[in-house]
């Protein structure tokens, strides 16, 4: 804006939205909403085209029930923006108080979604310089955890709790504690996996008691003020406690309590307006996956998040771009596709070393789908619009995703059994695909939130679904059958050959591999949160204002006729469900208190020979775990 159309503008909002500016308009304003040629809304007109107020903040303006409602909530923003001093907000209602937040579909379409207990991100603290706000009018609505923003991220959204020149800098986090018992824990984890994971629980059912500090996460949003104003760039280094344990002599004493920091975020994006309907960003670095991790779980437990039991998800590094149309209108309605080049993980877990050795290897990670000399690719589309135009109720959004990619097993000439070394002198190498597609809705209304996952895909292990299991062996049709493991041990490579053997050796040109064939599966979750406070009429200001109740049911089921390979001799999991109901307290901005009470279950699918999986040292077709968990969050 020209600095000599400065004394313009702020005569104009004082005459329009001063009590004697607004009286005569009052006195003709009925039930309906304003008008389109009131003096409020050309006003709202003439600093959009000023680029002072976006088009989102100007449709939440017009979509108030009154005149005055509209200049209140036009004033409030333009305090939030620095435009108006609290004192000229006050000259221009005539209160002394301070100013209203500005609407609640700006703010959340600002701001990075903060209301999660999964990944329990806060809120932008406001500048030193920002005016105070008061408490909503209403118990605001559950916000569904969103790692993945629909919209350009705003130019300087992030606030400079730190600055240096150009660059901003807002640390944020938590300090989480947790309080768990399982009545059944045979692996001796902290955080629970499906059952039957190849260990027995002994002569009872394993109950354990833990208590852990390892989920407190640090982080650092940043952004650099470009001389592009419609160019926005920003970037995330996130970081937890879920790491391994230090192994060293001085702290061996002291391992349980010593866990060592890992990387969960770390990427940068570029967001370009490239008018007032359509922008386009791109993102390189670690982020949420656009495949199957836009809606999780609201669960308190933040390690693994529902993996193995039907929330699939991950962070993934990755190349992604994209854009978003606002189609404006009552509903707001936002189209945002996403296209993604990411690393082809799969999850393996390496067992041998090769070169430098074992720790070298693991140094670098699983081998599988780096070996396939090829990416994944993902893609994702979302929708998002209004679904309940009350205050306090964030946008819903429809997402579908997908992915494909490719795993692929080497086998070193040394690793060749001796009886196929005809055909295969210098080793063999054999692949298979990976693909996925979900469907997922988050809908948030004003009495409860709705949101769920379906997912279906062959070899999902690296996102945490499948039953955890990647591939086997289709041997049918072949003899002698013999498995090896492959470079790293991650999968085991069968060699078999078309005709008996001759003197132990598969005679030249019959000898052939297994093919590698990808576990197929298919899972999902539905949850139910209840706003207690806002249902029940809570006092916004008062400190009965944060209880929320969440009922979660998921399941995550492989395919049974793949199971009967994999588990062929010995039986194993088959199908995991998990419910669980928890009560959520927030105190304040700061501090929340959790308390979830869970039901983890594995039915266990028998092998050729009838033979099934042990629990409490018996056969066992299926085993449960009653988890109860209280966590305390002091969010900053």
């Amino acid at each position: 804006m020209k600095p000599r159309s400065w004394p313009v503008i702020v005569a104009a909002i004082f005459f329009v939205l001063s009590p004697a500016g607004l009286r005569p308009l009052r006195a003709q304003t009925t039930a309906s909403p304003p008008a389109a040629t009131s003096e409020v809304l050309r006003l709202v007109e003439l600093l959009k085209a000023k680029k002072v107020l976006s088009e989102q903040e100007a449709a939440e303006i017009a979509r108030a029930g009154s005149e005055q409602e509209a200049s209140q909530r036009l004033a409030a923003l333009l305090v939030s923006k620095g435009v108006l001093s609290v004192r000229e907000y006050a000259q221009l209602t005539g209160e002394a108080a301070d100013p209203p937040a500005a609407p609640a579909a700006a703010a959340v379409s600002a701001a990075p979604p903060a209301s999660s207990l999964a990944v329990a991100m806060p809120a932008p603290k406001p500048s030193a310089t920002a005016p105070a706000a008061q408490a909503p009018a209403v118990v605001p609505a559950f916000v569904p955890l969103r790692v993945l923003p629909v919209g350009p991220v705003k130019r300087e959204s992030v606030p400079a709790v730190v600055s240096v020149g150009p660059l901003r800098l807002q640390p944020y986090g938590f300090i989480k504690m947790n309080v768990i018992h399982d009545t059944s824990e045979p692996t001796g984890d902290d955080w629970p996996p499906p059952g039957f994971f190849g260990t027995d629980s002994g002569p009872n059912a394993a109950p354990e008691f833990h208590l852990n500090a390892r989920s407190t996460r640090l982080g650092t949003r940043f952004e650099w003020l470009d001389n592009n104003k419609n160019l926005t760039l920003t970037g995330d280094i996130e970081f937890d406690f879920e790491g391994d344990f230090t192994r060293v002599d001085n702290r061996n004493a002291s391992t349980i309590r010593s866990s060592q920091p890992s990387l969960r975020l770390a990427y940068t994006r570029m967001d370009y307006q490239v008018s007032p309907h359509l922008s386009v960003f791109g993102l390189f670095g670690q982020d949420w996956s656009p495949f199957c991790s836009s809606t999780l779980s609201v669960t308190v437990e933040t390690m693994l998040i529902g993996g193995g039991y039907g929330d699939c998800w991950e962070r993934v590094m990755q190349t992604r771009t994209g854009f978003s149309y606002n189609f404006g209108g009552s509903r707001n309605v936002t189209l945002q596709p996403e296209f993604a080049i990411t690393y082809p993980g799969l999850g393996g877990n390496p067992t041998l070393g090769q070169g430098n050795g074992l720790g070298n290897q693991l140094g670098y990670g699983e081998r599988l789908g780096a070996d396939s000399n090829k990416p994944e690719f993902q893609s994702r589309l979302v929708v998002q619009f209004q679904l309940d135009r009350a205050p306090g109720v964030a946008p819903a959004q429809l997402v579908a995703s997908g992915m494909i990619g490719r795993g692929e097993a080497v086998v070193l000439g040394s690793q060749v059994p001796a009886a196929f070394l005809a055909d295969f002198p210098h080793g063999a190498r054999t692949g298979f695909r990976t693909a996925g597609v979900t469907a997922e809705a988050q809908l948030p209304t004003r009495w409860v939130t709705v949101q769920g996952k379906w997912y279906q895909g062959q070899a999902l292990r690296y996102y945490f679904a499948g039953d955890f299991l990647n591939t086997f062996n289709d041997t049918q049709g072949l003899l002698s059958v013999v498995t090896t493991p492959d470079i790293d041990g991650a999968v085991t490579v069968a060699f078999g050959c078309a005709v008996p053997l001759v003197s132990g050796v598969c005679p030249a040109g019959q000898a052939r591999l297994a093919p590698l064939e990808p576990v197929r599966a298919v899972g999902g979750f539905g949850e139910l949160i209840f706003p207690l406070s806002r249902l029940f009429g809570a006092d916004p200001n008062g400190r009965n204002a944060g209880w929320t109740l969440a009922l979660h049911y998921s399941i995550d089921q492989a395919r049974a006729r793949d199971l009967r390979r994999v588990f062929a001799t010995t039986g194993g999991r088959y199908k995991n469900d998990w419910a669980f109901a928890q009560l959520q307290y927030k105190m304040n901005r700061f501090v929340t208190f959790i308390f979830e009470e869970g039901y983890y279950r594995t039915r266990a699918i028998s092998g050729l020979n009838g033979q099934l999986p042990l629990f409490r040292g018996l056969p066992a077709r299926s085993w449960h775990n009653n988890r109860s968990q209280f966590a305390t969050l002091f969010t900053f």
